[in-house]
């Protein structure tokens, strides 16, 4: 679902792109006037559409006698792909298409978890749970929101020296004592959870002060349950809330990821460990 590209055909209607262009995709695409849309949460919108459900004749893709599934109606793995016009956005020339299909997901997820959902600002304290392309993107949000202590958990020792390569002042396998160290008797002022299970959400819950905020930007699963009591709730006055898409309004923010790259602030470079061809 992440992917990048060009434009090889427009129907005669579409107007923000033309063949040739060099375009991110983007895989919800919004319709730009439900209740959420015009609220500016673009990301959740109510009509979330793909090419297949717009078009009778694209609805049933197949090769030979197969019928295809466009996935998460992107398809990115395909040579070409049919999407809605506001599916693809355009990107500048000097952005290498290694790093615009990151920027289709995973690094807008990321960051928008730590700036757009968990508001960084400057001097506070973060704690990331989970140093995958989500994670890794969500510590690079921290320090370009301006947190002055970003600690990162993650099992694997390679992931977490990318972290601190990438702005984490910290970084420790779970469980580790000396992972509070800093914000000791107090508490971070934001965790973000990158996992997504039970135990990561309510571990992360733990470690953030009262009145601090704990975002879930992980994909968990639809039984698996988080308990809190109803007293800790009211006493403790902490924020829980969920991003879907680090609730991020792609036209409005993918202008901005690429000005953070251009700027050194977001090391792209680094998000990417290599490259294999499509065969």
């Amino acid at each position: 679902h992440e992917g990048a590209g060009e434009v090889v055909e427009a129907g005669a209607a579409v107007t923000n792109v033309a063949p040739g262009d060099r375009v991110v995709i983007t895989w919800v695409p919004p319709c730009g006037h439900c209740y959420h849309c015009v609220r500016g949460e673009t990301y959740i919108c109510a009509n979330r559409k793909r090419a297949a459900d717009l078009d009778p004749d694209a609805a049933d893709l197949r090769h030979g006698d197969t019928s295809v599934q466009a996935a998460m109606g992107t398809a990115t793995f395909a040579e070409e792909t049919i999407v809605p016009w506001n599916a693809v956005i355009p990107i500048p020339d000097d952005l290498p298409y290694e790093y615009a299909a990151i920027l289709g997901c995973a690094v807008p997820t990321g960051v928008g978890a730590a700036l757009n959902a968990g508001r960084v600002s400057p001097g506070e304290t973060v704690l990331v749970v989970g140093c995958g392309a989500v994670g890794l993107s969500a510590v690079q949000g921290a320090r370009i929101g301006g947190a002055t202590t970003i600690v990162a958990l993650d099992p694997q020792a390679s992931r977490s020296e990318l972290a601190l390569e990438l702005g984490a002042t910290e970084a420790y396998a779970p469980g580790d004592p000396k992972a509070g160290s800093a914000v000791a008797g107090v508490g971070f002022d934001l965790g973000i959870d990158a996992v997504g299970h039970s135990t990561t959400i309510r571990s992360t819950w733990d470690a953030v002060r009262r009145g601090g905020r704990v975002v879930v930007v992980g994909a968990g699963k639809a039984d698996d349950l988080v308990t809190f009591s109803a007293s800790e709730l009211f006493h403790d006055e902490k924020e829980l809330r969920g991003t879907f898409y680090g609730s991020s309004n792609m036209v409005r923010d993918l202008p901005q990821l690429i000005a953070f790259w251009r700027a050194g602030l977001l090391r792209l470079d680094r998000m990417t460990s290599g490259t294999v061809p499509l065969e």
